[in-house]
């Protein structure tokens, strides 16, 4: 019983973190095309670096979640690898933002001295 309705929570987690990061991508792209036909100009790199942060974070739950039903030393070494590969990719992404909103500080502050 309780590990059918865990299994039903998986899932979800799972949908969700798919969701977000689909979501977020579709954002990114209507925000491209608004930048490419129109004057404005959205930042989109961070929004949609953040949004996919989110959703791995909810990914690498749902693998989190998974571990209580490995039987096996090889399942278990293959879903650490899994969570390993995330939690990298969110770091990287992560520091990415990070020094792209350094960067846009000092562009800011560059413009501010220029005008």
């Amino acid at each position: 019983m309780l590990k059918t309705i865990l299994s039903y929570v998986i899932i979800v987690i799972e949908v969700l973190g798919v969701f977000i990061i689909t979501v977020g991508t579709l954002k990114a792209f209507i925000r491209h095309l608004q930048n490419v036909f129109t004057k404005q100009k959205y930042r989109i790199k961070n929004e949609l670096a953040e949004r996919v942060v989110l959703g791995l974070t909810f990914l690498m739950a749902s693998e989190a979640l998974g571990t209580i039903f490995v039987t096996e030393y090889k399942e278990l070494a293959i879903i650490a690898g899994v969570i390993v590969l995330r939690i990298a990719l969110t770091l990287s992404i992560n520091y990415g933002i990070k020094c792209d909103n350094k960067l846009m500080v000092k562009e800011c502050a560059v413009r501010e001295v220029n005008e």
